[in-house]
């Protein structure tokens, strides 16, 4: 039986926070509007996941108003093609409001994805944002990992990411990859002491 998890995603700041593709490249062109989305970051959030057992399953989720260039099935197929998504399931939430929320907003981030929890229970999820505050920081506590503005994720941040999603388990090759590759390392170690 299939374990469901969640990645709920803001663009700007996490995955958006500079400029990835000009406009004389050609992935820069055909990207138009999501040409700032950085790829090599969505890439490495899928290269995560593929460490996952088979009965993981990660739904991405964008919670971005950048939903508006990114809604059409051809157009997350291409950004799944442009990232080389292999393992994660890239979905959009049609229901997010457009451009910046405050506390006076009806429909509020933290709204959105809880009313998709509700629908859709998962065992676990991470919100990916640059705006925690007030009660969307209290109603997803624990869930939050906030990212720069300016610069998203640092090396503590993404170690953060993966470290949350690796803990729904991974495939039992990757353990026992892992369990040698230390093991090895604690002799070298020994050796040198």
């Amino acid at each position: 039986m299939a374990r469901e998890f969640f990645i709920f995603a803001d663009f700007d700041g996490p995955l958006a926070h500079v400029t990835t593709w000009r406009n004389d490249t050609k992935i820069g062109q055909e990207m138009g509007a999501l040409r700032d989305l950085n790829l090599y970051e969505l890439n490495y959030l899928d290269r995560i996941c593929r460490n996952l057992a088979d009965d993981v399953v990660v739904h991405f989720i964008s919670i971005s108003s950048w939903k508006f260039q990114f809604n059409t099935e051809e157009s997350i197929a291409k950004v799944k093609e442009w990232a080389n998504i292999k393992r994660m399931d890239l979905e959009l939430y049609k229901d997010t409001p457009v451009g910046r929320f405050s506390e006076r907003e009806p429909w509020l981030r933290f709204r959105v994805i809880g009313a998709q929890l509700e629908k859709h229970p998962a065992e676990d999820y991470i919100i990916l944002d640059d705006e925690f505050f007030g009660e969307y920081e209290r109603e997803h506590r624990g869930h939050c990992i906030p990212a720069d503005q300016r610069t998203g994720y640092t090396q503590e941040g993404w170690e953060k990411i993966r470290g949350r999603i690796e803990s729904w388990g991974l495939k039992e090759e990757v353990v026992k990859e892992r369990k040698e590759r230390d093991e090895a390392y604690m002799t070298l170690l020994a050796a040198s002491i």
